[in-house]
């Protein structure tokens, strides 16, 4: 349980923390146990929402999957999981020039953070015009 996440409540607020799934299928995002490991603070959230840290952060900002952010030239692009390589990575989801070959372009997540200044705009699920 070293794992962070963050998913939308049920009632649509963000919340970071471990991921915990029910018997019954529910998930939650766990914030706080007492010294005995007791569930103290939960959240019910939105299954399609859940998101894992990348473990990477852009100006203090903390990048989880499925977030948004965009370069100095006004590219734009999305964090994900890459099965193939296992390991997030980012996807150029809008170009600044529609016919640019950045468009469906991916790179590995420290790669393209090196070589790029970026900004996280937030998440794919606050965002759908960007992912459209």
């Amino acid at each position: 349980m070293r794992e962070l996440y963050k998913a939308k409540r049920t009632d649509g607020e963000w919340v970071e923390g471990y991921l915990l799934k029910s018997l019954t299928g529910i998930c939650y995002i766990v914030k706080c146990f007492d010294h005995i490991l007791n569930v103290i603070e939960k959240y019910e959230v939105d299954e399609k929402t859940i998101c894992q840290c990348t473990g990477m952060t852009v100006d203090t900002k903390m990048v989880w999957e499925n977030d948004i952010v965009v370069d100095a030239k006004g590219n734009y692009y999305q964090a994900f999981w890459y099965d193939k390589y296992y390991q997030f990575a980012f996807k150029c989801i809008k170009a600044k020039n529609a016919d640019s070959l950045l468009q469906d372009a991916t790179w590995e997540l420290w790669s393209l953070a090196r070589t790029k200044e970026l900004e996280v705009v937030g998440s794919a699920f606050d965002h759908l015009e960007l992912t459209k």
